[in-house]
């Protein structure tokens, strides 16, 4: 199991950094009638998701119960119409439902105002997480509503300490791992512990030094592409040539094995269907089934270019 799936932190007590926050918010769930709405914002990769998943366990609500919304792709207000009127449903699996908005900053401004109106008394048994690195976007009251947290990154400290933390547990010779290579991790993670334990995932059994600092250079450099490569298939204001010019530069220069690009890009699309099903998303998902083991480097190239012309 990757070391960010191991060690991503299942209580307050296990979350790094942010001690203040983390004080606050285990005081509002420590009350009999918790506020029903939270708003956790901070930079990308300080641990806003990890947080509402931390909650969504300390007020008992089920995998069932929790819905999980990318603002990015679900925005509009007619979605949000939907999810409130399922709203005053009772829970299927447990005493909680919680509604958990991810880039909630991208949420237009009419779906804002009518989720404000039905977060000021939401059902007893219904709660509202937003998250966003933009919180400047959102409306003023839709700021002042709830409880209000700011991740931030972690100081070089932190980082080194929990790295050092991981090493311990993952090796039995701990001491002897190359303090260059702990520094060069930390110095390319700025201040995301998810980034920083994928870094140390992908050099913690080399032993060439000059190899494990190009392969974390790599790596990040990889990692932004197959993102970008994703957010632009779904991109609905681009046209199909346009989609296809963007995925073509990222593709040149992508050395990732076609297997790890095919896997990331069935994640992210499914993830992505999961809140705003279409036809045209099953037909990508389609596209990305069948394994690149034999057509290589150009299975990828093609299945990305068949899915740039389905919105042709």
């Amino acid at each position: 199991m990757p070391l960010h799936t191991t060690y991503r932190p299942k209580t307050l007590d296990d979350f790094v950094g942010n001690k203040a926050l983390v004080s606050s918010l285990k005081s509002v769930l420590r009350e009999d009638d918790p506020q029903h709405t939270f708003l956790i914002t901070g930079p990308a990769g300080t641990g806003k998701t990890t947080l509402a998943r931390i909650i969504k366990e300390e007020l008992k609500c089920s995998d069932m119960d929790f819905y999980h919304i990318n603002a990015a792709n679900v925005r509009g207000i007619d979605s949000a119409r939907i999810i409130l009127e399922n709203m005053s449903l009772y829970p299927m699996n447990g005493p909680v439902k919680i509604y958990h908005y991810e880039e909630s900053h991208q949420l237009t401004g009419p779906t804002q105002e009518l989720l404000l109106d039905e977060t000021e008394e939401p059902p007893d048994f219904v709660y509202f997480i937003f998250c966003t690195t933009e919180p400047t976007k959102l409306k003023k009251s839709f700021k002042r509503r709830g409880w209000q947290g700011e991740t931030k990154s972690l100081t070089r400290g932190e980082m080194t300490s929990l790295i050092k933390s991981v090493l311990n547990k993952e090796l039995e010779d701990a001491e002897s791992f190359p303090r260059d290579i702990i520094d060069k991790v930390v110095a390319s993670s700025e201040g995301s512990s998810g980034q920083a334990l994928k870094l140390l995932d992908s050099v913690i059994d080399m032993e060439d030094l000059s190899q494990a600092i190009d392969m974390i250079d790599g790596s990040i450099k990889e990692e932004a592409s197959m993102i970008d490569i994703c957010r632009t298939l779904i991109d609905k204001q681009m046209t199909g040539s346009k989609k296809w010019k963007v995925i073509q530069k990222l593709l040149t220069n992508m050395d990732t094995e076609p297997e790890v690009v095919r896997k990331a890009i069935l994640t992210y699309l499914g993830k992505v269907m999961l809140n705003n099903s279409s036809p045209v998303l099953s037909d990508m998902i389609v596209l990305f089934s069948d394994s690149f083991i034999y057509s290589y480097k150009a299975g990828l190239i093609n299945s990305c270019y068949m899915a740039c012309e389905l919105e042709s």
